[in-house]
């Protein structure tokens, strides 16, 4: 069956090709936003993006409660999101077209790097505190204190 939310997809990918055709969309805000919106349909779609940049110690199969694995999705999506529009953002204040072929592979592979390492803090913080309050309700349940 059809589901809605895959309606997005192509949505995102109209998104992510406006500020090529439109030229009054290539400005800061503008292309940060877009750029934003197309990836965060996309990872509506395709959650298993953001799960499978978390890594161990803690994992969200450490989380036993579904609404919190819920949550650490969405969440995880979201600073996924923003930190994709606000790399995109960047390349297009260090106007990358302007640069040589090395420099523009510097710049790319900098600002992944920076991406993943920030992604991995944000997912590790994020579910340290949603572990925290799986384990938190999970002991109120029982009765303890």
């Amino acid at each position: 069956m059809f589901q809605r939310k895959r309606l997005l997809i192509v949505l995102s990918g109209g998104l992510f090709s406006i500020p090529f055709a439109v030229e009054e969309t290539r400005n800061l805000i503008s292309i940060g936003l877009l750029y934003f919106l197309g990836m965060y349909f996309i990872l509506l779609n395709f959650p298993v993006i953001g799960i499978f940049l978390s890594s161990k110690p803690h994992y969200i199969d450490d989380l036993d409660n579904e609404k919190y694995r819920m949550y650490c999705i969405a969440l995880q999506n979201l600073f996924l999101s923003i930190l994709f529009g606000i790399m995109i953002d960047l390349f297009y204040w260090k106007q990358i077209y302007t640069k040589s072929i090395i420099e523009i592979f510097a710049i790319i592979g900098g600002n992944i790097a920076l991406f993943t390492e920030i992604q991995g803090v944000v997912g590790k913080i994020l579910l340290i505190i949603l572990s925290y309050c799986n384990e938190r309700e999970r002991s109120l349940s029982n009765g303890e204190m």
